[in-house]
């Protein structure tokens, strides 16, 4: 049986089951089977940078190590860049469990 909240969602945005999976940006913008790009692309997280700009720091792949890298060089005041093939998070993005990550206890976040 259908749970008729989600049933009532997808028809007010016109979603059929074949769209999904679904990304609904500020309740304007639907992307329909969307691709890692297209998210980013609509959060802005692709956005272009000035190359006459100078950076302190540029962190090559985002997984755990270059976003940790990342925050910590930023809580610095430094001006970085991160650069990621495909999305932020590397295996930790599709992991169900992680344990020890930096800057936290031995706690697990994801169960």
């Amino acid at each position: 049986m259908p749970d008729p909240i989600a049933q009532e969602f997808l028809d007010r945005f016109d979603i059929k089951l074949t769209d999904i999976p679904v990304v609904i940006c500020n309740a304007t913008q639907v992307l329909r089977n969307p691709t890692v790009r297209e998210v980013a692309d609509a959060l802005g997280l692709n956005a272009g940078f000035d190359a006459s700009q100078v950076l302190d720091v540029v962190v090559v792949g985002a997984g755990p190590a270059g976003l940790a890298a990342a925050v910590y060089a930023a809580s610095e005041g430094l001006n970085v860049l991160v650069i990621e093939q495909s999305a932020p998070g590397g295996q930790a993005g599709s992991s169900s469990k992680i344990e020890k990550l930096l800057g936290l206890s031995n706690r697990t976040l994801w169960q």
